[in-house]
């Protein structure tokens, strides 16, 4: 449900935007994150807060230096990415930045490896399934973020859509999602977690593949069928994050599934900045050949798209090796990545 409601709202995202942003001005968009952002620290006091009370008496359990330099080190290499993508990677201050997002991540492994309560036990890492399923996520993103974020500019700086109406071309991606998903966890048991999962990123590549391909007239529709596979396969790796967590430790499948969800966000500054760095360098190149605007942005859009697909496609075979699990570590009867064996009577 969780990862299901971050996709659909992913879809759902260019549509809210774009009826925004012709309304009203584009600045209102970031506006719609307050409501939500305050309703998140209401509810924080409903968390029930967990303490260690066997070494250090009612130590909280919060990692404050890690917290620190993890954020420190994230928002160092989004900064120096976005701004690197826009201008150039030796444009200062961008080297810098993204030394510091070195250092400052180093730093973080450093600390976590020696606190006695750390934000990531970096022990979780050497699991395959985790490690698999945290870089599937990455892939999948930079080929969903990169294809939002940049075929909405091509539906209106290309094909002349509105805001509105380019928002409203992926309400058939978000309908395919819904309604896909709930079949998601049956094709896991049905194949394997490892083997529907991996489909679904085919599906998503196969998508990105298509929409590339539409050209300089295309109409509404002939986006679509790239756009539903998208959707579709999208919605068949919903069971990514529980099979990632599935052989974690019961007192660490919560910061397991946190390193899932970082990883997703993160994916959206890698999408957008390795499509972005592509297309514009595609684009330049083109202008500087003679292309006309529209045909050399059409250029770059493909090849950074094409690129993006290939990303996913990779995520697929992650996904099929690392995500695979022997048949002993699942119960009769117990859907494929979810389940976790008991221990036998009398031992």
């Amino acid at each position: 449900l969780w990862t299901a409601a971050l996709a659909v709202a992913l879809a759902l995202g260019p549509v809210v935007g774009g009826f925004v942003t012709e309304r009203w001005d584009w600045s209102w968009v970031f506006l719609l994150n307050v409501p939500f952002g305050v309703l998140a620290l209401l509810l924080v006091p409903a968390v029930p807060r967990a303490v260690d009370r066997v070494r250090h008496g009612l130590l909280p359990l919060l990692d404050l230096p890690g917290v620190a330099l993890s954020t420190t080190s994230l928002f160092l290499l989004t900064y120096g990415l976005v701004r690197g993508g826009e201008h150039s990677f030796s444009t200062p201050p961008v080297p810098l930045c993204l030394w510091l997002s070195a250092a400052t991540g180093i730093a973080f492994l450093v600390v976590e490896s020696r606190t006695f309560l750390p934000l990531v036990d970096l022990r979780l890492l050497r699991n395959r399934s985790l490690s698999g399923g945290a870089a599937a996520q990455v892939l999948w993103g930079i080929g969903v973020n990169g294809v939002f974020f940049f075929t909405a500019l091509y539906l209106q700086r290309v094909l002349g859509f509105s805001p509105t109406k380019a928002g409203l071309a992926f309400l058939p991606l978000a309908g395919a999602l819904l309604v896909t998903t709930p079949f998601a966890e049956r094709a896991a048991k049905a194949v394997g977690a490892h083997w529907s999962i991996a489909g679904g990123l085919v599906l998503v590549s196969g998508g990105l593949v298509w929409v590339s391909g539409t050209g300089l007239n295309a109409q509404y529709w002939d986006l679509q069928p790239g756009l539903l596979l998208i959707g579709a396969g999208s919605a068949l790796t919903t069971p990514l994050t529980v099979r990632s967590v599935a052989d974690v430790p019961a007192t660490r499948t919560g910061m397991a599934s946190g390193l899932v969800s970082a990883a997703r966000e993160i994916s959206g500054v890698f999408g957008v900045v390795l499509v972005g760095v592509v297309l514009t360098r595609t684009e330049r190149s083109a202008l500087r050949d003679g292309a006309d605007p529209r045909s050399a942005f059409l250029d770059g859009y493909d090849t950074g798209l094409q690129l993006a697909a290939g990303c996913v496609l990779l995520g697929a075979v992650v996904t099929a090796v690392t995500l695979r699990r022997p048949a002993r570590h699942r119960r009769p009867g117990a859907p494929s990545g979810v389940g976790r064996s008991r221990r036998p009577v009398g031992s």
